[in-house]
């Protein structure tokens, strides 16, 4: 593996882990608010559920991008682009980090690191 993909396969597990953990952060926010409210408390419980699952649901395509790139799976640069467009309406960072991953894996060097080599069949 390249230095530029290892660069980008780290980049991809923080972005996930930053991400979840901004998500538990809001979620357990908006839990803690709702016990000091005087409204019934569906509203914050429903709030905290959509926030969590969307949240999750952000969270999980950088962390598959960053699974395949490790492991060089033949699927890792099609889901590394996918990450990397959908991380970058996220500014600075995730049009950084997103940016730099699409024009590496769009690069000559790019392709060729993680083109399929087909296993040899067994004897």
């Amino acid at each position: 593996m390249t230095r530029s993909l290892r660069h980008i396969t780290i980049g991809f597990a923080l972005y996930g882990a930053f991400t979840l953990s901004l998500t538990t952060l809001a979620s357990v926010g908006l839990l803690v608010a709702g016990t000091f409210q005087t409204e019934p408390m569906s509203l914050f419980w429903g709030l905290a559920s959509v926030v969590s699952i969307v949240g999750f649901m952000a969270c999980l395509p950088p962390f598959i991008a960053a699974y395949g790139l490790h492991y060089q799976r033949p699927w890792a640069r099609v889901a590394a682009l996918i990450a990397s467009g959908l991380m970058m309406h996220d500014l600075p960072i995730g049009f950084a980090l997103g940016l730099y991953a699409l024009l590496t894996l769009c690069s000559e060097e790019g392709v060729e690191a993680l083109k399929h080599k087909p296993v040899a069949a067994l004897a």
